[in-house]
C-alpha cells in the first residue's frame, strides 16, 4: 500500500511533468503535442509554476520523520513540527490554486471551495486552534455580523455613486459580464461569490492561516504573511483575465505591460488582505471580513453586469 509521502512524491512529479508540457505548447516547440495551449503564453508561464510546486510538493514530501525507519508510516500533520506544518499549508494553497486556476472545470468552483471550507475548519482543530483564534466562536458572531454589514451598506452605496458618474464608471467594465443573463448574474451574485470565493478564502487566509501564523510568530508578522499569500493567489486569475479587457491597449503592449497588471492586481490584492485582516482583529471575528469581501466582489459584478446591459 503506497504512504502518504509516496503519494506526495508522486503527485508532485506528476504535476511537474504536465508543467513541462504546458511549457513546451505555450513556447510552441516543435515537438510538443498540439493543442489550444499551443502558442499561447500563458501556458507556458502557468506550466512553470506547475513545475515549480511540483518538484517543491515532491521535495517535500520525500523528507522523512526523524529516526523513522522506511516503510513506516509518516506523523499526522498534527504531529509535525511547526515548520512542517507552515510549510505544508503553503504549498497546499499554492497547489490548490494552480489547480482551481488551470485544472478544474469551473462548474466545480463552487461544491469545491465550499467542501474545502469545512475542510479548513476541522484542519484548524487538528492544528489546535480554537474557534476564538480562528474567528469563528459564537461571542463575537453578533459584532462581526453589525460591522460586516455596515460596512458592506457602505461599499454598496460607493459602488452605486461609482457607476452613476461617467468618468468611474469605466472602472466597473468586464467583459466576462456579456451575455451573461439575469438568472447567470444572480447565481454569480448570490452563491458563486459569497459562498465559493469570500467564505472560502476568508476562512483560508483570515481563519487558518492567520491563526497559524499569529501563534508563531506574531500579529504583524501573520498579518503580512497572510497578506502577501493572499495577492499572490490573485495572480494567475489576473493573468487569465488580461485576454478579456475590453481596452486592448494592455495586451497590445505586450507582456511587459500584462506583466505589470498582474503585479499590480497581486499588490491591490495584498492590501485588501492586510485591510481584512485589520478589520478581523477589529471585530474578532471572521463574519465581518466574510460580509465586506462578499458584499465588495458581488456588488462589483452586478455593477458590470448593469453596465453591460443598461448603461
Amino acid at each position: 500500500m503506497l504512504s502518504m509521502r509516496r503519494i506526495g512524491i508522486i503527485i508532485g512529479l506528476l504535476l511537474a511533468l504536465v508543467g513541462v508540457v504546458w511549457i513546451l505548447q505555450g513556447l510552441r516547440v516543435a515537438f510538443a503535442p498540439q493543442s489550444f495551449m499551443t502558442g499561447n503564453r500563458q501556458w507556458a508561464v502557468r506550466g512553470g509554476l506547475a513545475v515549480a510546486i511540483g518538484l517543491f510538493l515532491a521535495g517535500w514530501s520525500s523528507r522523512r520523520s526523524p529516526g523513522a525507519d522506511v516503510g513506516q508510516p509518516i506523523a499526522t500533520p498534527a504531529k509535525r513540527g511547526p515548520e512542517q506544518v507552515t510549510t505544508a499549508l503553503v504549498s497546499g494553497t499554492a497547489a490548490y490554486n494552480v489547480a482551481q486556476n488551470v485544472i478544474l472545470p469551473s462548474w466545480s468552483y463552487v461544491p469545491l471551495n465550499a467542501a474545502a471550507t469545512v475542510g479548513l475548519f476541522k484542519l484548524a482543530g487538528r492544528l489546535g486552534l480554537t474557534r476564538a483564534e480562528v474567528g469563528s466562536d459564537r461571542a463575537h458572531l453578533a459584532r462581526g455580523i453589525r460591522i460586516g454589514a455596515s460596512l458592506g451598506a457602505v461599499t454598496v452605496i460607493g459602488i452605486a455613486a461609482a457607476i452613476a458618474i461617467p468618468g468611474t464608471r469605466s472602472l466597473f467594465r468586464d467583459e466576462r459580464v456579456i451575455g451573461v443573463g439575469v438568472g447567470g448574474a444572480l447565481l454569480q451574485a448570490l452563491i458563486r461569490l459569497p459562498v465559493g470565493t469570500a467564505l472560502f478564502e476568508e476562512t483560508l487566509f483570515r481563519g487558518v492561516l492567520f491563526a497559524w501564523l499569529r501563534r508563531r510568530t506574531s500579529t504583524l508578522r501573520a498579518t503580512v504573511g497572510s497578506s502577501v499569500l493572499f495577492g499572490l493567489w490573485h495572480a494567475l486569475p489576473a493573468w487569465g483575465t488580461i485576454s478579456l479587457y475590453q481596452e486592448g491597449a494592455i495586451r497590445d503592449a505586450g507582456a511587459a505591460a500584462s506583466i505589470g497588471v498582474v503585479v499590480g492586481g497581486v499588490v491591490a490584492s495584498g492590501m485588501a488582505g492586510a485591510g481584512l485582516v485589520w478589520l478581523r482583529l477589529r471585530t474578532n471575528s471572521l463574519a465581518a471580513p466574510v460580509i465586506v469581501h462578499a458584499v465588495a466582489n458581488s456588488a462589483s459584478y452586478l455593477a458590470a453586469f448593469a453596465i453591460a446591459r443598461w448603461l
